[in-house]
């Protein structure tokens, strides 16, 4: 276990430098321009709030070099990790296949439910979107929703262990999965804070973006820690 838990550690880290690379070309671009149309409303408001400070935080270029590397890194190392459990506690109790496909499914369904369907019901906003009043609301709605996705796919996957049909047991767990995160995106509040004069073009290259970078993240994780567990793990 503690040689799975350094591999996805291992595999966590040099994802997020593969990560770096893709967020550097296809998210930083994005980010900016959101930036400038936040910093060029913040201006035109300037006038009309007298002895408005000045913000005072980390530059952009500190943000979009060593800031994201770092923090890229400690996702991936975290992502590594969780990856390198699950594989221990699924491997021979709910997935029976070769290292390849047990990673690969724990990264599909994890993907999907950490990812995925939390941006359906919750999409990303960049900055200049968003109303602040509502910030603490937005923020318990989506860690329900999360949490909720999560002990959703736990049970499911749970529910499904003893049905020996293969087809079936997707069919099942599927359903379940669907049925309770429907019922939850109803029951939960929706924000729709998305000035209509707001460029579409920059909100949907946002959201592109940051689709593509977890991507990235995940999928290079996962390639990584098969590679390191078919190449050093056969004890494990």
């Amino acid at each position: 276990m503690t040689r799975l838990l350094v591999f996805g550690l291992l595999a966590g880290l040099l994802a997020s430098v593969v990560t770096f690379g893709v967020a550097r070309l296809v998210g930083e671009p994005a980010l900016d321009a959101a930036i400038a149309l936040e910093v060029a409303d913040s201006h035109a408001h300037a006038a009309d709030t007298p002895n408005h400070p000045d913000a005072v935080g980390m530059s952009r270029r500190l943000q979009a070099g060593p800031g994201l590397f770092v923090g890229l890194a400690a996702i991936g190392a975290a992502l590594g990790g969780i990856l390198a459990i699950s594989f221990a506690v699924a491997r021979g109790r709910f997935l029976h296949g070769s290292t390849r496909a047990t990673v690969g499914w724990i990264t599909a369904l994890g993907f999907a439910a950490v990812i995925v369907v939390p941006m359906l019901k919750f999409p990303g906003n960049p900055p200049a979107v968003g109303n602040s009043e509502t910030i603490g609301a937005r923020t318990l709605a989506y860690f329900a929703f999360l949490a909720l996705s999560l002990a959703t796919l736990g049970f499911a996957v749970s529910a499904v262990k003893g049905v020996p049909s293969r087809h079936r047991k997707m069919l099942i767990g599927a359903a379940i999965y669907a049925g309770v995160m429907t019922g939850a995106a109803i029951v939960l509040p929706s924000f729709h804070e998305v000035d209509p004069a707001f460029p579409g073009d920059v909100l949907w290259q946002f959201r592109a973006s940051t689709l593509a970078v977890q991507a990235t993240l995940w999928a290079s994780t996962a390639i990584v820690f098969c590679w390191l567990v078919g190449r050093y793990g056969q004890s494990v």
